[in-house]
């Protein structure tokens, strides 16, 4: 029997109890479903996920704006800061980076078993690390100490686990980075910002159509997921060669301030010949770029994101199509 042959069997007279919180209208059903126990455990996990899905399709239901948690941090509560974080990495400001880091790392010193503060700021550091975004010495070894105390305080923290497997990304240690990722992903498997973070990770480690799925899902559960999913989309057409498809996702891509916006389409502009789209999308690229606009630095970059040679070389392949190395670099 199909998941979607179970119906709840609910009368006009059952029982519904109601409570009403603003606009938002929550009512309990009861639900009789007859079927045997491997039909109700799918039906439940279909069911677990449209309530999902239907949820994220109401904005309001999210925190939709900063101004609501935004003022002086030393007065905000640990929940109030973890929900600024949760803005925070949907845009990736630099300035709110800085603001969050300071008081997580408050946080910490007051209350050291806070594994949410405690995996926030191993986030935060990490975002040193791939972003440059502020960085510091050693941020990839203050990224896994940060992580090691969210997993003492809390051993099955999913953002503990998330940071602690790309720690082992950003390491090279594959090894410890799968079976890391999938413990995160069960933990939750419909964490959205987890496993679509760690599905990128995974996808672009090599594991190509695992990743995609993983992220395909996350964005099935969320129609209002963050634009860097479609990295993870493009990638999956441009590494077949499929740069008509790819150029349409990488137009989707809504994250302007981060240079990998204005390189998936440098790269597809250069791999289709269309040259003078691909020099102004290039140009977007230099102006966001964090470093020297070169060849070494670029690599650099793009190399902690892509641990095979040869994806990293294809990946260059569109760029030297697209004009870098020629006019754009200093």
């Amino acid at each position: 029997m199909k998941s979607s042959s179970l119906r709840p069997a609910i009368s006009p007279e059952s029982n519904v109890s109601d409570r009403r919180s603003g606009d938002l209208w929550i009512a309990v059903l009861p639900l009789k479903v007859q079927a045997s126990d491997s039909e109700l455990e799918v039906f439940s996990e279909s069911l677990v996920d449209d309530v999902t899905a239907g949820l994220a399709r109401f904005p309001h239901l999210r925190v939709g704006s900063i101004n609501g948690i935004h003022g002086t941090e030393q007065r905000l509560s640990p929940l109030e800061l973890l929900l600024r974080y949760f803005l925070y990495i949907q845009q990736y400001r630099p300035d709110e980076h800085a603001i969050l880091r300071d008081a997580f790392e408050r946080i910490v010193e007051r209350e050291s078993s806070d594994a949410n503060a405690w995996a926030a700021l191993s986030n935060l550091y990490l975002h040193e690390y791939v972003h440059l975004i502020n960085p510091r010495e050693n941020p990839l070894e203050r990224a896994n100490q940060a992580a090691w105390h969210a997993l003492q305080a809390d051993s099955a923290s999913q953002m503990g686990w998330q940071d602690f497997a790309a720690v082992y990304f950003y390491g090279r240690d594959l090894n410890a980075f799968y079976p890391a990722a999938e413990r995160a992903m069960a933990i939750d498997p419909r964490a959205g910002t987890t496993c679509g973070y760690l599905g990128m990770l995974i996808a672009f480690s090599g594991q190509y159509e695992r990743g995609v799925e993983i992220v395909r899902r996350m964005m099935a559960l969320n129609p209002h997921h963050s634009g860097w999913y479609y990295y993870v989309l493009w990638f999956g057409h441009y590494r077949k060669g499929e740069y008509g498809e790819a150029l349409k996702v990488a137009k989707q891509v809504n994250t302007p301030e981060l240079f990998w916006t204005h390189m998936v389409q440098a790269i597809s502009f250069g791999q289709l010949g269309r040259l003078e789209e691909a020099r102004v999308a290039l140009e977007a690229m230099r102006k966001t770029f964090p470093l020297p606009f070169d060849e070494v630095s670029v690599r650099e970059q793009l190399g902690k994101w892509f641990p095979e040679t040869g994806a990293l070389d294809h990946l260059f392949e569109g760029l030297h199509k697209a004009g870098f190395g020629n006019r754009l670099d200093p």
